[in-house]
């Protein structure tokens, strides 16, 4: 199993779509090379857009993970892996509370960025709104 996976800085940098894509790259460049090469793989994407980069057949299907077994079963594992890595980051920054909403915007989540700041594993763009509301309360 491969998976790939982009940082918080290169979220920031490139936004989601974007990362999204290096993670997708990152994973098959993680596959034997002659596995890729193999003209009868088709590398089956949950969305609209192709892969960047990727010579081997694709095929984009939205909703994906809802109608394509390879895709749903993908979906699985990253959420599983997602949330291991979750409860990581709990015990790195406690107070948190990763471990429980999984770095979702949960209210609890949010009380304790306005409690306790943004870790370095959060998305400043993405809590801009949050920190904003919170300076003119």
């Amino acid at each position: 199993m491969t998976l790939g996976w982009s940082s918080v800085d290169e979220v920031n940098e490139l936004n989601v779509r974007q990362a999204t894509f290096l993670a997708m790259n990152r994973a098959l460049r993680q596959l034997p090379p002659s596995l890729m090469k193999d003209p009868r793989l088709c590398v089956a994407v949950d969305g609209r857009d192709k892969i960047p980069g990727v010579e081997s057949q694709q095929r984009t299907v939205v909703g994906g993970d809802r109608t394509v077994l390879s895709v749903a079963a993908a979906s699985i594992v990253a959420k599983v892996a997602r949330d291991s890595y979750m409860e990581k980051l709990d015990a790195l920054f406690p107070g948190y509370g990763f471990a429980k909403h999984k770095g979702y915007g949960t209210e609890e989540h949010r009380n304790a960025i306005l409690r306790l700041g943004l870790s370095p594993h959060h998305r400043p763009l993405f809590c801009r709104k949050l920190l904003t509301q919170a300076k003119s309360l």
